[in-house]
């Protein structure tokens, strides 16, 4: 796959955005076996319809309040063959802000309508989110003040969430965007990260999976990768 979070980080209306980054890129492909629209794990993590927060390797696992697992088989359950997944870290600024987002997206190769996935049906149950045109296009999003914290959009055949996260650090500080009182990311730059993913998630859902990397019946995954830099 190789896309480079960096070089959308540096086109995003933060100042000052640093050379050092992390990027976890995740890609997994529907097996043979059955899949379930309800699994265990779905939409019953604590925390419903807030914001994600927490250190990285326990948000690595919940997505949309549910097993990141859960959700997967879910979305594969009601037509998609293809789950990506980009998380990214970036920092900017002389006070150290930290900024977290992911970036999901699912292949539905017979077309869907995004309301009928479940990944919409459990953003649009919670009461604070409205349906919108969000970077020109039909979406669900669930804001923190004025910040879209969670947003669910599709284009053709391809489903996508984008997130704005809280990141906790091992020594319980919370990583935040100072720019805004809520610590996410500000409408205009997350209007940008949906515009980039769009442009780029059908393609690299197309990325071949091959047979000695299949794992289990129901899902075929490649493993994760982690990108890093600093000047």
């Amino acid at each position: 796959m190789g896309l480079n979070a960096q070089e959308l980080n540096l086109q995003l209306p933060i100042e000052h955005v640093r050379s050092d980054y992390l990027q976890r890129e995740l890609l997994i492909s529907r097996g043979s076996g059955a899949c379930s629209l309800a699994p265990p794990g779905l939409a019953s993590m604590p925390g419903q319809c807030q914001p994600l927060r927490g250190p990285h390797a326990e948000n690595a696992d919940i997505t949309l309040w549910s097993t990141s697992t859960s959700l997967t088989e879910a979305m594969f359950a009601a037509g998609a063959d293809r789950s990506l997944t980009e998380t990214v870290v970036g920092y900017a600024g002389v006070q150290d802000d930290a900024f977290t987002y992911r970036l999901s997206a699912w292949r539905f190769p017979e077309g869907i309508t995004a309301a009928d996935t479940p990944a919409w049906k459990i953003l649009a149950a919670c009461e604070s989110s409205r349906v919108e045109s969000f970077a020109g296009t039909n979406s669900v999003v669930l804001n923190e003040g004025t910040e879209p914290a969670l947003v669910v959009s599709a284009q053709g055949t391809t489903v996508t969430l984008v997130e704005s996260i809280r990141t906790v650090s091992e020594e319980g500080t919370e990583l935040r965007y100072s720019e805004t009182g809520s610590g996410l990311l500000p409408h205009e730059v997350m209007t940008k990260i949906q515009g980039w993913w769009f442009e780029r998630a059908p393609a690299a859902l197309l990325t071949p999976v091959s047979e000695d990397q299949t794992v289990g019946e129901t899902l075929n995954h490649l493993p994760s990768t982690v990108t890093s830099a600093s000047s």
